[in-house]
């Protein structure tokens, strides 16, 4: 159960040795224009994923157009990926020394005038460099926007407050492939658009939410770009390996993986030595943050895998339409609607943990179902898995989420979150290598999409030993 308030403020009191910033002191930590401004970041997040959503569901759509390989095409996923994972550490260190309601401008600026841009693409990989610019843009959004909800609300309402961020995401994703499907059916090219103009309505509201104050570390260290670069090659070289599994002959996904390997190597150890490291390696020291972080992991790559591989079954093997895999989609995204609020709530009441643990007990009956029943029997049948699924990908959102931002230091509250937040993409970057590795050979199969399924819940199943690490309750809220 949740400890009474004045325990709370003794368990907090050794290290709650920093005052809150201004905005959120002045009102008891919880300022005019908060409930905005959280709308506003969870539209955000809710454009993210949405866009994740729809691109999905017209992968197919853009293979036809631009006649590209599955390989080829999967990399307008895995690039997105790639760059909103690496570059969401520096997003936070950017909003740690300059500002997090500066930043999270910028990144709503970018993102919208490379949505905007996309439209206009033409060819495979002209619209991959602008995914990759628009992922940039997307990175500065979320770790800043993570941080500003913990400068925003007090302990005992972050949770719902996250809630609410992981309702209007699922909702977003939810109501994405059933605007995809008809979008699609016309042309691709509406879906940038679509993104492009929801990311103009969460700009408009945050420009009237944000606190006018400017919240930055009180010692800025330099940014670092060497680790970026290192992250960022590393990352693409070790995706590259899987897209390579299906070349007649090896050599080239075994010089990927060797790359892949060196230039990881090489990270590791120039991050050991830099001044102002770029993922914060400090940071996994704090338990709950570490295990927050891999349990992230665990459950992004394994909704990931199934939210790209969904659609290509249902739409070649199945033989249902764009409209039709973009409503089983939606299905998936409507139990995450029902279950965040509830995740939310009991995360507040019986802590942070609790909740994670049932949401990854729901994900792994899903794939269960989906596996077990969905493949060969009726559709029905899948559909029951991606809500389950669904249910508990949202049931666990909000607790994870604030695990990891009230384990750490206040100040460095948006390098947290962009860190865990990219540990939990890298998750992403995973899952869609595993389907380019399974799927990407030819003609998609029932036995290799079942072989995707197994694969992604064993490795989900590992990230429950993470959860049950993850404190109840904050060790700090300084």
């Amino acid at each position: 159960m949740r400890p009474n308030a004045s325990a709370r403020r003794g368990h907090l009191s050794a290290n709650a040795d920093e005052a809150p910033p201004p905005v959120a002191a002045a009102t008891g930590g919880q300022p005019a224009g908060s409930a905005m401004l959280v709308w506003a970041i969870a539209l955000s997040h809710a454009s993210l994923a949405a866009n994740s959503t729809m691109v999905a569901v017209a992968l197919p759509s853009i293979r036809q157009d631009f006649d590209v390989s599955l390989g080829v095409a999967t990399w307008l996923i895995v690039g997105f990926l790639v760059a909103f994972a690496v570059i969401q550490p520096l997003g936070g260190k950017l909003g740690d020394r300059l500002g997090r309601g500066r930043v999270l401008m910028w990144g709503l600026g970018v993102a919208m005038l490379f949505s905007a841009l996309s439209i206009f693409a033409w060819n495979a990989w002209v619209l991959l460099a602008l995914r990759v610019l628009q992922a940039g843009g997307m990175a500065m959004i979320i770790p800043n926007g993570m941080a500003l909800i913990r400068d925003t609300f007090p302990m005992e309402r972050r949770g719902r407050a996250f809630g609410l961020v992981a309702i209007t995401s699922v909702i977003g994703a939810s109501l994405a492939p059933l605007i995809a499907g008809p979008i699609v059916d016309v042309s691709w090219r509406g879906i940038p658009l679509a993104v492009g103009a929801a990311l103009l309505v969460c700009t408009g509201m945050a420009v009237f939410a944000l606190p006018r104050g400017r919240h930055t570390s009180s010692a800025p260290q330099p940014i670092d770009l060497l680790g970026v670069v290192l992250l960022a090659a590393a990352v693409l070289a070790l995706a590259t390996f899987a897209t390579l599994l299906h070349q007649e002959t090896p050599w080239p996904a075994l010089l990927a993986l060797a790359g892949g390997a060196v230039l990881a190597a090489a990270f590791f150890a120039w991050e050991g030595h830099a001044p102002s490291p770029v993922i914060g390696l400090s940071l996994y020291r704090i338990r709950s943050f570490a295990m927050a972080s891999l349990a992230m992991h665990g459950v992004q790559l394994a909704m990931y895998a199934i939210v790209l591989s969904t659609p290509l079954f249902l739409e070649e093997v199945r033989s249902l339409s764009a409209k039709q895999s973009g409503l089983m989609l939606a299905v998936m995204s409507g139990g995450s609607a029902l279950s965040a609020p509830f995740g939310g709530r009991l995360a507040d009441r019986f802590g942070r943990r609790n909740p994670v643990l049932g949401g990854i007990v729901l994900l792994l009956l899903g794939i269960g179902v989906i596996a077990g029943f969905g493949l060969e029997g009726p559709v029905w049948t899948y559909g029951l898995g991606l809500v389950l699924l669904g249910a508990g990908f949202g049931l666990q959102a909000a607790g994870i989420n604030t695990s990891v931002v009230e384990s750490c230091p206040r100040e460095v509250a948006a390098t947290a979150a962009g860190t865990a937040q990219m540990t939990r993409h890298l998750g992403s970057v995973v899952g869609s290598s595993i389907v380019a590795a399974v799927l990407g050979a030819g003609a998609i199969a029932v036995s290799e999409v079942r072989l995707v399924l197994i694969i992604v819940g064993t490795l989900a199943l590992l990230s429950m030993g993470a959860a049950f690490r993850i404190h109840h309750w904050p060790q700090r809220d300084g």
